[in-house]
């Protein structure tokens, strides 16, 4: 993590042009990968199902996830946004892409990375109440860093100088 870089990629609702692009991009390298044809599915069918679960992810992150957190919580909501992830990617092969199913499957996906980060961290800090940890812990001060091959863990701090101290050289 030492020679790490940021590099900041807008959000799609930011750059929502580039959505029919990408979308047919990846439709069609998936579809010659895995060899299957895509189906249609009448965009009123899909509104419905894109606005239960997006409310679904919404409401869920808002009453588990949000000021006031607890490890059980956090537990249920982890779970129940594996529910809707699976049903979600199953949107995603199944049907035509469009920007609404992209912003619901990163909403999703944020969302289990908000909660994974919640239970990382053993303490209240800001905003943020955890019952179980009401106490804000320096161990804890620094950026949470999630990876798909490790757990998550802290970016180290760059080391702080020495403060010299009056009279001293």
């Amino acid at each position: 993590m030492r020679n790490a870089i940021r590099i900041r990629v807008p959000p799609l609702r930011e750059r929502r042009e580039d959505i029919p692009l990408l979308a047919r991009h990846f439709l069609d390298h998936l579809a010659l990968e895995l060899k299957r044809d895509v189906q249609e599915i009448s965009e009123g069918a899909l509104r419905v199902l894109l606005d239960h679960d997006w409310d679904g992810v919404r409401r869920l992150l808002w009453d588990y996830v949000g000021i006031v957190r607890s490890e059980e919580r956090l537990t249920l909501a982890m779970q129940r946004l594996e529910l809707m992830r699976q049903a979600i990617e199953g949107y995603y092969w199944r049907y035509r892409l469009t920007g609404d199913l992209l912003e619901l499957r990163n909403l999703a996906l944020v969302g289990e990375l908000i909660v994974r980060c919640a239970r990382f961290r053993r303490e209240s800090r800001g905003l943020h109440t955890m019952l179980d940890y009401p106490e804000t812990r320096p161990e804890f001060h620094g950026d949470t860093v999630l990876s798909r091959f490790d757990g998550p863990a802290l970016l180290p701090r760059p080391a702080q100088p020495a403060q010299a101290t009056p009279g001293q050289p």
